[in-house]
């Protein structure tokens, strides 16, 4: 056949003559990710089919099986190519197997003639990855078996072609069994196990293990080859004898030769990569041995001979010993365990052998140690190993002995430590009954405690899952195993998910409850009537909601229950519950089925309509998270509901009503988009747009045949004139998202619009419309882009980026011009391919525009053309084309190249700019920035403008194309990698040198940050590219910063932190750990290691900068990054020792950066500060051996002097865990820190006393105690050092804090302690020690409950110290009279009294005491105490005078009394003169606001109007958002205590109609239940919860309904009085505002943008109260009448709707769909302008004034005509012409 003939079925097969696969393959001209998905668009066509003509199949069988070939190179194309093959076998597998083996046979003869690395892959590629080919050989292995010879003799050393030989050897096993026999015939050898030849094979696979550099793949590969080999000898004696003789080869240096057979082969006498060869041979004789031989004697241990698996546990052990290469060593370990057991059978062990009982002991020492080993999957190896003892068959006597050892270790652990229950979980099952039974009640206490600790909740609910497993395996009595768990556990669990700590009951209802209902089914029903019965009685009704949701929500997931039988008012509660985990489990209840496909129920649509439209607007991002899985899980039921009753054609009530949900679910999405709703609505209705257009998109893919059931099921509803997604409207509220102030809605909006929303651009008939939109679209974007405000920029690109995808890539041709200063945008149909690249180009003319202004007149540029987003928009688009077309043509890489260029151009303009116009070789401090920046903004010719517009806006112009350009450049790399230019290094270079140039030449966060992540996406596609020139930048970047810190050419600048320096080899580091570059990461760190360890010269200068300071610091970024926390920890020891040596430098900035590496070395090392310490000191010695030996050392040279490290010495000491028992080692620490703790310092004698505690072992606590109280002086007298014994005090206080007592013990100790009761005499020798001596005291007392007979006379000595008046101001006072108040009340019998005594006493210190003591203890609901005492004592105090800070206590204190219900609400408080406390809080102006609270506990129905008038005022001053949160919370505290009564008062008493009260706490109450500040909006739902019983039924409610329902109330209560309607209406409408408002934005300067408040406010919904306030005013629209008012209001409505209309209609002329209609402040001003206009419109008509009722219908419905508004006014438009309830319509 001719070669054209062949061309021409190839150019069919592929539709473009051009488009030749296999050139592309073997030329490499495309990305493999092009060539990949070319590949799978044909398997998708499978054009072969169409092929008629065998003989033109053929051409097509020989010509993939050719791509197979020269593919086979790279193993995702390899795969895909099979995977194309595997098809064509379906229509003729001979022909394609044949041709197959024959292209395969012929590369395997190539490579034997030429060894080419490159053949060389793809022979082991596709013997790896082809099952298919490995059959095929298997009929003719010769080749392949010559091709080995051939290359075995080859003597090449480079580690790739070595790994790839050594890999063809293995996988020669994986062909045929008799592997080493047909290499030796192949070498024309007799006899192989007596072979000399066969030395050749083994002695070049010993080579390539002790090669350098090898990697541990390779090295695993070559030892498993060995064994193998060696394996395949028949004597199982004579193989062990060999392997035996190269284990003790590679385990001395001595032994050069190892004999085998008759033949030897050589070891090297100096052997690299040691620890990895023994591993990897140690693996190999694990896994690949036979089990006759590793069953076989072995004589390593000469005298007593075991099996040979046995004997190689010496060498495992000594490996896990070592520090090197952990995680392989415990791998092998955990897999020589396994073997273990499988051979346990057939393996002999010597009857006199201490071998079982050795290895247990070795076994679990070691284990022990490294549980907690922060090398990965250590730990996890060190549990299986566990797990592997525990299952060896020993006898009965051993293997109890080994359950009591595990158990003993376990017990002996304190409780918060994490590696204590892995253990305990492995060897609980094992325990006898008796033993559980006797441990379980101090087990279940931790378990509880655990449940606090985020990294102990896990290992918790295992051990509790433990427990569950094994009362169901010890019965099959369902019954019984419930019984069991009732009398073991079903307190415990009640305790739990009642406790009063939140996260535990969080935890124990997310963790236990789900393990409970499936081990244990029945408990379901049996808890779900004991928490019924627990909310009958009322306590702890929140957390006891939350765990009857969840049980019932799992109940009906697995054995399903109908909502309709559960207890219709608990659900109502559950749903409208302020708590948010009982809303979004209620929410789950309702939307998760037993059945995955069944229709909603009436009652579930009606409950799921009430709850979603008020859940909207949440602030928890989990809750919202939550919210949108259970919304996708809804959608995902509807649909398959929906779509099996379409498919049965059946037409049924069901099927409708659910598609009409779906529809009201959209539309309530949608119109809440609105501008002006908070971002927590947008992005809650964004994320479930998403989901539902995922859910019902013809492309979705979740499941076979989805895409044409959505199909069908779309088409339905549409003839229903329903679910009509992708309308005008709806694309309109989406756009308008692109324009919201916050990043995640701009993004998020942009996806949805993206490639969710289906666009309707492909139709000829709307041309002219699509013209007109894209024209007003782009015209948008580019003035957006111009804007100086970050966000906003942002959003013109998105916005460029949207016109883009949808208009440019469709063919329109756009143009771009500039008439009478403003933008005019035209476009034309023409290619889609040229209009991409013109659209571009479009894009590059208006960033060059932009780079000159900037070059002439900076501050003007910064205003108008401020360049980032223009270039955010070019990236956007460049990105894209690359994407999708895989590679970047000549033109695409043209513009590529000019964007770099203008991007460097940019980069440098802003550099200079920063530095005021001069060219700057060093990095600027702040100041000189703000010089700098002022120059430029003033000319020179004035100061003082840092406050400025156009300063701020200058710099932030700087900064933000900094960052941006830095993002892009990256970006930018990506896409032109893939492309074949010659260019590409350069383009590189510049990229880099940017790099480099921002991180070392400018210190602005926001600009480095930027930089930060542009360089990380640089450095990770250069190092991963093929080409070795590109893969070199990053490095030579590495080496470049190395090298100019060497060279000290870096210029001092203390307050920089070396600046990018750190950022820059971080970055490259993690880029490199990522890619698994292990070695670079190795050789960063020992060179900037020895950069940190250099000595400071005799002539060094603090004006200099430091190598050492750089090193340390770049050091302190690397360690910093958790992601590489594991793979650094062979270092941390030796960082650890040049930190503490560094902090002896003469120069601070060495000793600062060192001390920045300490904490971050601390974090890795130990955890979070205040995290339980889990690493005793035996582990640590264990894991970083050098480290306890040098601690010594410095702590024997701070005995002699204070030494500056001693601080970093004994923080490493304190944050270790306390030892079970005692050891020589500990011993010799604690003598060491004992004598410190003495220490001048106060800082060093805590660190020395928290030391102790991790150096006194857990069994010895007592008896330290003891001793350490004996060391106590028993009188005055013996007293001879201060710091000594504050020493002794501070061990013992810290002992006591950290450890638990028995009763006797405790009791002994208290008794000792009593005996020096002396040092709380009066006057005190030091009250440091006295404090002290309280703490220890209380601690015991309150800890233990303990009472003795001594306590009398130290009550009397607390007595005379407390209410004794010192004679004069001493330091120390205040802390000491603080300890013996509590002391005092820990250990009396009449609290109250107490209380009451000290409050009234004159000092202040023991008053504060007092105070801080009630308030804490109040929350605790005390009965013992009388809280009416305590009140009036209180208020006794607030009428003399007190300091500051005690009156704002006792306010706190008074006001928690009367919230939480401890005194009557109604007790007659009339006694106290509340003039007198007001010119006292009045005096000091910080505490006026106190006021407030205050005087609310005093109102009753007697209490003066006047005064209650003047409170109101102040209430609503107070809850003005602009006031801080101690002012507001002050205003919500007043109205929960006094609201609902003057509300009462005004409605029942029926005050003066003209009072001002009643508006007053309404504009309070509206502003503290749309407070941004969570616990502010909380209260205030308390308030309405409080003052609308009969509604809330005293339940804590969710902030939304309480707006909701207070709306109402409002309309029931004052819908007759006129000055609140009148009110009302004055908060919907302001004459003018309107008008003033569209004038501001036409008018508006753009620079000042960047300073006004954002449109969209955080929480508040200021759009959504006026429709609120709509719905109020019309429900008591009966009641008013005509007035004056409203002709005056008449005048000034129709005078804002004519003229308002007039200037929006001029603008959507010139803006189309993007115009000011949907400015936010606009849009707010303009909906109360409507609807305040239908409020009168409609009074008019009820009043008969048909006149204005005509003129307002005109007016409104002149705008109502205008086009192209926002769609929301649709939604005003439906409201105003129907009556009924306008709130719900909307959200509805």
């Amino acid at each position: 056949m001719s070669d054209i003939k062949k061309r021409r079925i190839i150019s069919k097969t592929f539709s473009v003559e051009e488009d030749d696969l296999l050139v592309k393959i073997m030329t490499n001209t495309c990305d493999i990710l092009a060539i990949v998905s070319k590949i799978e668009r044909l398997i998708k066509g499978q054009p072969w089919k169409k092929i008629d003509s065998m003989e033109d199949l053929m051409v097509l069988i020989k010509y993939f099986v050719n791509c197979y070939i020269a593919g086979s190179y790279d193993v995702k194309l390899l795969r895909i190519l099979s995977k194309l093959l595997n098809l064509l076998r379906k229509e003729k597998e001979n022909v394609v197997d044949e041709e197959l083996l024959n292209a395969v046979v012929i590369l395997i003869k190539q490579t034997t003639k030429s060894r080419d690395i490159q053949d060389i892959r793809k022979v082991s590629n596709i013997i790896d990855i082809d099952i298919k080919i490995r059959t095929l050989l298997q009929t003719d292995v010769m080749p392949y078996f010559n091709m080995l010879v051939s290359l075995l003799a080859s003597t090449e050393q480079d580690i790739d072609y070595t790994h790839l030989i050594t890999k063809l050897y293995l996988q020669g096993f994986l062909l045929t069994p008799n592997f080493p026999d047909l290499i030796c015939q192949t070498l024309s050898v007799q006899n192989h196990e007596n072979s000399k030849d066969l030395k050749l094979i083994l002695q070049r696979l010993i080579d390539v293990l002790f090669l350098k550099d090898i990697s541990i793949e390779t090295a695993s590969l070559a030892g498993t080859c060995v064994v193998m080999v060696i394996n395949t000898i028949t004597n199982p004696e004579l193989v062990t004898r060999i392997l035996t003789s190269l284990l003790t080869a590679l385990d001395s240096d001595s032994i050069s030769r190892v004999e085998i057979g008759e033949t030897s082969i050589d070891m090297p006498e100096i052997k690299p990569n040691g620890t990895v060869v023994k591993l990897v041979f140690l693996k190999a004789i694990v896994t690949s041995s036979r089990t006759e031989v590793l069953s076989n004697t072995s004589q390593l241990r000469g005298d007593n001979p075991e099996a040979f698996i046995l004997e190689l546990i010496s060498f495992i052990h000594k490996l896990c010993g070592c520090n090197e290469q952990l995680y392989l060593s415990f791998q092998l370990y955990s897999l020589w365990f396994k073997k273990l057991n499988q051979l346990w059978s057939e393996i002999i062990i010597q009857e006199k052998s201490d071998f079982i009982s050795t290895l247990v002991c070795d076994t679990i020492d070691c284990v022990w140690i490294n549980l907690e080993n922060p090398v990965d999957d250590v730990s996890k190896y060190c549990v299986d190993i566990l797990q592997s003892l525990l299952v060896l068959n020993l006898d009965s006597v051993k293997q109890q002995e080994l359950q009591n050892e595990l158990l003993s270790r376990c017990l002996n652990i304190q409780w918060n430590v994490r590696s204590r229950y892995k253990p305990l979980q492995i060897v609980l099952p094992y325990l006898q009954q008796h033993k559980i039974d006797e441990i379980l009640p101090g087990l279940q206490t931790d378990l509880l405690k655990c449940m606090n600790i985020n990294h102990l909740i896990p290992h918790s609910s295992d051990v509790y899952k433990t427990c569950l497993q094994i009362i169901v395996n010890s019965t099959t009595d369902k019954e019984k195993q419930l019984n069991i768990w009732i009398e073991t556990w079903k307190d415990l669990l009640i305790r739990g998910v009642t406790h009063s700590d939140s996260l535990t009951c969080t935890k124990i209802n997310t963790y236990w409850i789900p393990i409970t209902l499936k081990l244990l089914p029945s408990s379901g029903e049996y808890l779900q009537t004991y928490l019924n019965e627990l909310l009958t009685k009322g306590n702890n009704r929140e957390e006891i909601l939350l765990t009857w949701c969840i049980i019932v929500k799992t109940i009906r997931i697995t054995s399903g229950i109908d909502v309709d039988l559960l207890d219709k008012e608990l659900l109502k509660e559950v749903l409208v519950s302020e708590n948010e985990d009982i809303r979004i489990e209620g929410l789950a209840l309702i939307t998760n089925s037993n059945k995955k496909s069944e229709a909603l129920s009436e009652i579930e649509i009606r409950l799921f309509k009430d709850f979603l439209p008020l859940n909207l607007r949440v602030d928890s991002a989990p809750f919202r998270q939550l919210l949108t899985t259970n919304i996708q899980r809804l959608l995902v039921r509807i649909r398959d509901s929906c779509v099996s009753l379409v498919k049965k054609n059946k037409e049924s009530q069901q099927l409708v009503e659910s598609i009409q949900f779906v529809d009201w679910l959209h539309n309530l999405f949608m119109h809440n988009l609105v501008p002006g709703v908070s971002y927590q609505r947008r992005k809650s209705c964004l994320d479930n747009l998403d989901s539902m257009y995922q859910v019902f998109s013809s492309t979705d893919k979740q499941k076979k045949g989805s895409s044409d059931s959505n199909d069908v099921l779309m088409d339905y509803a549409r003839n229903k004139g329903l679910l009509d997604f992708y309308n005008h409207d709806n694309a309109n509220s989406l756009m308008h998202c692109i324009l919201d102030g916050a990043d995640e809605i701009r993004e998020l909006s942009y996806i949805v619009l993206n490639t969710r929303f289906i666009w309707d651009t492909k139709d000829d008939r709307r041309l002219d419309d699509i013209k007109k939109l894209s024209c007003h679209l782009l015209v948008k974007s580019i003035t957006l882009c111009n804007k100086p405000k970050a966000s906003d920029s942002h959003g013109g690109a998105l916005l460029t980026r949207l016109v883009y995808n949808k208009f440019a890539c469709i063919g329109l041709e756009f143009n771009i011009m500039t008439v009478a200063n403003k933008l005019k945008v035209n476009c034309m149909k023409g290619s889609p391919d040229s209009s991409k690249i013109k659209f571009l180009e479009l894009l590059l003319v208006e960033l060059e525009i932009s780079i000159k202004t900037a070059e002439t007149n900076p501050v003007l540029a910064s205003q108008s053309a401020p360049i980032h987003g223009i270039l955010q928009a070019i990236t956007f688009c460049v990105n894209d084309i690359s994407s999708l077309d895989q590679k970047a043509d000549n033109s695409l890489v043209d513009i590529i190249k000019q964007v770099v260029t203008s991007s460097v151009k940019i980069v440098n303009l802003m550099l200079l700019v920063m530095s005021g116009g001069k060219k700057s070789e060093t990095c600027l401090s702040f100041a000189e920035l703000g010089s700098a920046i002022e120059t430029m903004v003033t000319d020179g010719q004035c100061e003082n403008v840092a406050l400025s517009p156009e300063f701020q806006c200058l710099l932030s112009w700087c900064w933000v194309n900094l960052k941006v350009c830095c993002t892009s450049l990256s970006e930018l790399m990506s896409a032109i990698l893939v492309s074949s230019s010659s260019d590409v290094c350069i383009i590189a270079e510049k990229i880099k040198h940017v790099f480099l140039q921002v991180l070392t030449h400018c210190r602005h966060r926001g600009a480095i940050e930027g930089c930060r992540n542009g360089l990380m996406k640089f450095a990770l596609s250069l190092m991963s590219c093929n080409d070795a020139e590109l893969r070199e930048i990053p490095f030579s970047l590495m080496d470049q910063v190395f090298t100019s810190l060497e060279c000290k050419n870096k210029m001092a600048s203390v307050t920089r932190r070396s600046a990018g320096l750190p950022i820059i080899v971080h970055v490259l580091t993690v880029a490199a750990f990522k890619l698994k570059m292990h070695r670079m990461v190795d050789d960063v760190l020992n060179k900037f290691y020895v950069l940190a360890s250099k000595p400071i010269l005799d002539d060094w200068d603090e004006r200099q900068d430091l190598p050492a300071v750089h090193g340390l610091n770049i050091l302190k970024a690397v360690f910093g990054d958790s992601s590489l926390s594991s793979s650094l920890k062979p270092y941390y020891s030796k960082m650890v020792i040049l930190v503490i040596n560094s902090f002896q430098s003469p120069c601070w900035a060495v000793r600062n950066a060192a001390s920045q590496v300490f904490s971050t070395l601390m974090l890795r090392m130990f955890g979070p500060k205040g995290g339980s310490g889990s690493v005793t000191l035996k582990e640590l010695s264990a894991h970083y051996p050098e480290l306890p030996v040098f601690l010594l050392s410095k702590l024997d040279e701070n005995i002699s002097g204070l030494c500056p490290s001693l601080f970093l010495v004994l923080a490493i000491l304190s944050s270790l865990s306390p030892s079970p028992t005692d050891s020589q080692q500990l011993s010799e620490f604690r003598n060491r820190v004992l004598k410190i703790t003495s220490n001048s310092i106060y800082s060093i004698r805590e660190l020395s006393a928290l030391s102790m505690v991790a150096l006194i072992p857990l069994d010895k606590t007592s008896g330290w105690l003891i001793d350490l109280i004996d060391r106590l002086p028993t009188t005055s007298d013996e007293y001879f050092s201060t710091n000594l014994f504050h020493g002794y005090l501070l061990c013992t206080e810290k002992l006591l804090l950290n450890r638990d007592l028995s009763p006797e013990s405790s009791s002994a100790i208290l008794k000792k302690i009593l005996q020096c009761s002396w040092i709380i005499s009066n006057p005190p020798l030091c009250r440091l020690l006295s404090q002290k001596y309280c703490h220890i005291v209380s601690h015991l007392v309150t800890e233990y409950d303990l009472c003795i007979p001594e306590m009398d006379q130290l009550n009397s000595r607390i007595e005379t110290a407390i209410f004794t008046k010192p004679s004069s101001l001493t330091v120390g006072d205040g802390v000491f009279k603080s300890a013996l108040v509590n002391l005092s009340i820990s250990i009396s019998g009449d609290v109250t009294g107490l209380y009451c005594q000290c409050l009234l006493h004159g000092d202040v210190d023991v008053q504060s005491a007092c105070l801080n003591r009630i308030q804490t203890t109040i929350k605790s609901h005390d009965k013992l105490i009388n809280w009416n005492y305590i009140q009036e004592s209180l208020w006794k105090i607030l009428q003399n005078k007190s300091s500051l800070s005690n009156l704002k206590l006792i306010t706190s204190i008074l006001v928690d009394i009367t919230l939480q219900g401890l005194t009557p609400r109604d007790k007659n408080l009339q006694s106290i003169d509340f003039n007198m406390i007001e010119t006292q809080f009045e005096s000091k102006p910080g505490l006026k606001y106190c006021l407030i609270p205050l005087e609310a506990i005093l109102i009753t129905d007697q209490y003066d109007w006047s005064k209650i008038e003047k409170w109101c005022e102040r209430v609503k001053s107070a809850s003005n958002g602009d006031n801080n949160e101690d002012i507001r919370i002050s205003a919500v505290q007043g109205l929960i205590l006094a609201g609902d009564r003057i509300f009462d008062m005004v409605t029942k008493k029926h005050q003066n109609e003209s009072s001002a009260s009643p508006i007053s706490l309404i504009e309070a109450t509206l502003q503290l239940i749309d407070e941004e500040d969570t616990d502010i909006r909380k209260m205030a739902a308390t308030f309405i919860s409080q003052l609308l019983y009969s509604k809330t039924n005293g339940h804590a409610t969710n902030s939304n309904v309480c707006i909701k329902i207070f709306i109402e109330h409002i309309a029931e209560t004052f819908g007759n009085r006129r000055e609140i309607v009148h009110y009302l209406l004055e908060k919907l409408f302001q004459t003018g505002s309107v008008l003033r408002l569209i004038n501001q934005s036409l008018d508006n300067q753009s620079f000042q943008a960047l300073f006004d408040h954002d449109d969209d406010s955080f929480f508040s919904e200021k759009i959504l109260r006026l429709v609120d306030l709509h719905y109020c005013i019309l429900s008591c629209i009966s009641n008013i009448q005509w007035s004056e008012f409203y002709d005056n209001l008449v005048q000034d409505l129709q005078q804002d709707l004519s003229l308002s209309v007039k200037l929006i209609q001029q603008n959507i002329k010139e803006n189309g769909v993007m115009n000011m209609t949907s400015t936010t402040f606009i849009m707010i001003s303009l909906t109360g302008l409507i609807l305040c206009s239908d409020i009168v419109r409609r009074i008019a008509s009820e009043t008969k004034n048909l006149d204005i009722v005509s003129s307002l219908q005109s007016s409104v419905q002149s705008f109502y005509k205008l086009e192209d508004v926002h769609p929301w006014y649709q939604q005003l438009q439906n409201i105003t012409e129907n009556i009924q309830d306008s709130s719900q319509q909307l959200l509805n």
